[in-house]
C-alpha cells in the first residue's frame, strides 16, 4: 500500500469525485479525512472505506465543514492534524455548478455563492491547510475543463474554475521551498450528480450519451478515473510535477 500512514484531507468529500478519491487513497493505506457541509453524507462514505488488504481501515474522519467559513475550515483542518498528525495531501475539491442562464439573468447572490465555495473555499483550504502539512506533501485543486474554456450560460462556474488555476500556480511557487507540489485537475464531462443536474436544468432534452457524442473517446469520465489521477499526484510518482493543470476529459479539449 503506497500511501500507508499518509494523512489526506478532502473538501467536498461526500461528492462523487471526493468519495471516489477517498476510496482510492484509503485502499492505498491513506488515512482520509472527509470534510463536507453534509457531515452525515461524509460519515456514510467514511464508514465504507477499506484498505486493499480487505479490512476496514482505521483512523478515517468525517467532519462537517462549510468551506465558505474560514473559521470552520481552520478548525476542521486543525482537528485533522491534531487527531491524525501532519497532513500529507490536501484535495481542495469543494465546488458547485451554479445556475445555467445567460449572463444578464445570472443572479448576484448565486454568483457570490459559486465564488464563495469554489474560490474562497480553495483559498481558505490553502491558507489554513498548508501550514499543517508535512514537507514534501501534495496539494490538488479541482478545476474543470471550464477552467480552460468559456461558457455562455455559466459565468460563475467558469470564473471560479479559471481563478483556482491561478491560485494553484501561485501556491506551487509559494510552497516549493518546502517540497510541497501543487497541481490542478480539469475534469471534463463526468458521470456525476452535478452533470445530471445540468442535464435536468436543460429540461431533459439531452442524455449523458448525447452530451459526450462529440468527445473523441465518446464516453463520460467516471469519478474513479479522476481518483486515479489524484492518486498519481499524491504518490511519489509525481515528485517533480508541480504547477500543472491535468485534463481528465476523454479528449474533450482536443
Amino acid at each position: 500500500m503506497r500511501l500507508a500512514g499518509r494523512v489526506i484531507a478532502i473538501t467536498g468529500g461526500a461528492g462523487n469525485i471526493g468519495a471516489a478519491t477517498a476510496r482510492r487513497l484509503a485502499r492505498e493505506g491513506g488515512i482520509v479525512a472527509l470534510l463536507d457541509r453534509d457531515p452525515e453524507a461524509a460519515e456514510r462514505i467514511r464508514s465504507q472505506l477499506t484498505s486493499d488488504a480487505g479490512s476496514a481501515a482505521s483512523g478515517h474522519l468525517a467532519l462537517g465543514c462549510d468551506v465558505t467559513d474560514p473559521a470552520a475550515v481552520r478548525a476542521a483542518l486543525q482537528q485533522v492534524h491534531d487527531r491524525c498528525g501532519p497532513i500529507h495531501m490536501l484535495f481542495a475539491n469543494a465546488g458547485i455548478e451554479g445556475p445555467l442562464v445567460p449572463i444578464a439573468d445570472y443572479g448576484d447572490t448565486e454568483f457570490r455563492q459559486v465564488i464563495a465555495i469554489g474560490v474562497e473555499g480553495v483559498f481558505y483550504t490553502l491558507k489554513y491547510g498548508a501550514p499543517l502539512m508535512a514537507d514534501g506533501g501534495s496539494i490538488v485543486i479541482t478545476s474543470s475543463l471550464f477552467g480552460e474554456r468559456g461558457s455562455p450560460t455559466n459565468i460563475g462556474y467558469t470564473a471560479a474554475k479559471h481563478a483556482v488555476r491561478g491560485m494553484m500556480k501561485s501556491a506551487a511557487k509559494a510552497y516549493a521551498p518546502r517540497g510541497i507540489r501543487v497541481n490542478a485537475i480539469l475534469p471534463g464531462i463526468v458521470d456525476s450528480d452535478m452533470v445530471r443536474r445540468i442535464l435536468a436544468a436543460r429540461g431533459g432534452t439531452m442524455t449523458l450519451e448525447e452530451m459526450t457524442a462529440n468527445v473523441p473517446l465518446r464516453e463520460p469520465v467516471i469519478p474513479d478515473r479522476i481518483a486515479d489521477t489524484v492518486f498519481y499526484l499524491t504518490s511519489d510518482d509525481s515528485l517533480v510535477v508541480t504547477g500543472q493543470s491535468i485534463a481528465i476529459d476523454a479528449g474533450w479539449l482536443l
